[in-house]
C-alpha cells in the first residue's frame, strides 16, 4: 500500500475519532439542559460534520471542522457555507484540533465577515483553507471541549431566556 495513503486514512480516522469525541461531549452536557444533537440534513450534501442542537430555544447548526494535528489547515467546503446561510437558522463553525481537545468556534456573523474580509485563502477545490494564527486572531479559543460545548450550551441558554422575555412582553 502507497505510504501517504497509510498517512491519510490515519489522519482521517484521527479527525473521525475527534468529531466523535466532540459530538459525545455536546450530547452529554446537552441532555443535562434538555438539548440533543442529530445529524443536520438541510446541507448541500450529508455530511457528518454538520449536525443539529436541538433545545427549548429551537435549533443552532454546528459544521464541524477537524484537523488531527497542529500543522496544516482545515477546509470549509464552500457548497456547506451556502446550504448554513440560506437555511434562515443560527449557526457556527467549530474548529477541533487533535490530539488534545482544543478548538475554536466561529458564528456566521464571524465567518461572513472573514470571507469578506477575505482573511481565508480560496482553494482551487472550490473550499476556504483555514489556518491557525492570524487567520483565527481574535476568534474564541478553547482548551477543552467541555469549555466549548459549555459556551454553545450558555449561547442556547441566553436564546432561549431572550424567546421566553419576548413572548412575555405584553402587547397593547
Amino acid at each position: 500500500m502507497n505510504p501517504s495513503a497509510i498517512k491519510t486514512g490515519s489522519r482521517r480516522r484521527r479527525g473521525k475519532e475527534l468529531l466523535r469525541r466532540f459530538v459525545d461531549a455536546l450530547e452529554q452536557q446537552g441532555s443535562k439542559e434538555q438539548m440533543s444533537v442529530r445529524p443536520w440534513l438541510g446541507g448541500h450534501r450529508r455530511s457528518q460534520n454538520l449536525v443539529e442542537f436541538l433545545g427549548p430555544p429551537g435549533q443552532t447548526i454546528l459544521y464541524i471542522k477537524t484537523r488531527s494535528d497542529s500543522g496544516g489547515f482545515w477546509g470549509v467546503n464552500t457548497n456547506q457555507i451556502e446550504s448554513l446561510s440560506s437555511s434562515g437558522k443560527p449557526w457556527c463553525v467549530v474548529f477541533l484540533i487533535g490530539p488534545r481537545d482544543k478548538g475554536y468556534l466561529m458564528g456566521a456573523s464571524e465567518v461572513s465577515e472573514a470571507i469578506a474580509k477575505r482573511r481565508w485563502s480560496y482553494g482551487t477545490a472550490g473550499d476556504y483553507k483555514v489556518h491557525e494564527g492570524h487567520e483565527l486572531a481574535g476568534v474564541r479559543h478553547f482548551n477543552s471541549y467541555v469549555d466549548l460545548v459549555r459556551e454553545i450550551l450558555d449561547a442556547e441558554v441566553k436564546k432561549a431566556a431572550n424567546i421566553y422575555k419576548a413572548s412575555e412582553v405584553k402587547r397593547p
